[in-house]
Formats: structure tokens, C-alpha cells, sequence
């Protein structure tokens, strides 16, 4: 049985430089399928020279780590994260990077887990 909450957030999608100075706002979908995992869409930025996405976790609002969950920026539009745990909160933010920049972050997106 599958259990899917939608969470939208705005994803700000544009870097400080001045060639990547035009933000665009972008929605995240936030889905969860129950005690399994998370799974984050957006739609791909407008803006020029962006080459991937973080994707921050923390498990208090606004606690989101320092640190992405992906280990490369995310050319795609896409993240699972299969590393949860029901029962457990977890609060999201996207970042949008041009290979040396990051946007700001985006709007906080939360998802809670269910128990099986």
C-alpha cells in the first residue's frame, strides 16, 4: 500500500553572480511512500549557467544540515532518499548551483514518515 502527501515549496532557483542574477521561482513536489523512502521533484531552472541541485536534510525545522545529502550536484530534477526512518520528520531544502555558486535556499518542505 502506497501513501503519497504533496508539499509544495518555492524553490529559488537563481545564483548571486551577476550571469545568473535572474531568480526564478521553481515549485518542489515533496512525495512520500510510506516507510520506504522520500522523493523530491522541481522543475529545472530558467537560469542561465546552472549546472545541478542540492538537497538538504535535517530532522528540525530549519535544522537542515551543512552538508548535501547527494555527494555530486543533481543534474536531474529529481532525489530519492531511501535513507529514513518511520516515524521520523524530515524537513527539506533545495539549492540550485552553477559548479562554484549556490542560490539561496529554497522554501522548507516537511515530510513525516509514517509507522508501518
Amino acid at each position: 500500500m502506497r501513501r503519497q502527501i504533496l508539499a509544495w515549496l518555492l524553490v529559488l532557483a537563481a545564483l548571486s553572480s551577476p550571469a545568473l542574477a535572474q531568480q526564478q521561482s521553481r515549485t518542489v513536489a515533496l512525495t512520500i511512500t510510506i516507510g520506504r523512502s522520500v522523493t523530491l521533484g522541481w522543475t529545472a531552472s530558467a537560469s542561465p549557467g546552472v549546472t545541478g541541485y542540492n538537497v538538504y536534510r535535517g530532522t528540525a525545522a530549519g535544522g537542515e544540515s551543512l552538508t548535501p545529502l547527494n555527494y555530486a550536484p543533481i543534474s536531474g530534477t529529481g532525489y530519492l532518499d531511501a535513507n529514513v526512518v518511520p516515524g521520523t520528520r524530515y524537513y527539506y531544502v533545495v539549492t540550485a548551483t552553477d559548479g562554484s555558486q549556490q542560490s539561496p535556499k529554497s522554501n522548507e518542505a516537511d515530510a513525516a514518515v509514517p509507522t508501518p
